[in-house]
Parts: C-alpha cells; sequence; structure tokens
C-alpha cells in the first residue's frame, strides 16, 4: 500500500524522499526496491503501455510509472 504526504512515500510503512518531477516508481528504484516494470526508459519517458506497474495508491490503483 502506498499513502502520499507533502514530498514523502509511504511504501509498506517504509518512508521514502521524494524529489520534485519524481515518479513512484522512479522513488522506488532509487531507494533499491524491488518494483516489476518493464517499458520503463528513462531518456524516453513512460510509454504507459505494459502496465506491469500497478500500484495501490491512495485508494486507486495506478501506473508507478506515470504518477507523481
Amino acid at each position: 500500500m502506498l499513502e502520499t504526504t507533502a514530498n514523502v512515500l509511504t511504501v509498506d510503512g517504509r518512508p521514502l524522499g521524494l524529489s520534485a518531477g519524481d515518479t513512484i516508481l522512479e522513488a522506488m528504484l532509487r531507494e533499491g526496491m524491488e518494483i516489476a516494470h518493464v517499458c520503463h526508459h528513462p531518456p524516453l519517458g513512460p510509454p504507459a503501455t505494459c502496465d506491469t506497474c500497478i500500484v495501490q495508491a491512495d485508494g486507486a490503483l495506478v501506473s508507478a510509472d506515470r504518477t507523481q
């Protein structure tokens, strides 16, 4: 379960700091957390086609590579 507050993302009880413009996926990968992702390629941006990185954030299912 993901919860967000001002500049903090909480993943399974673990707080992660967010930088401006971070996606959920970027924050998790930077902190060494594992999350399934196939189409994420930073220089190209998120193509938003595979939906392998779906997470629950604030009660809604969202793609981690597109959600800031």
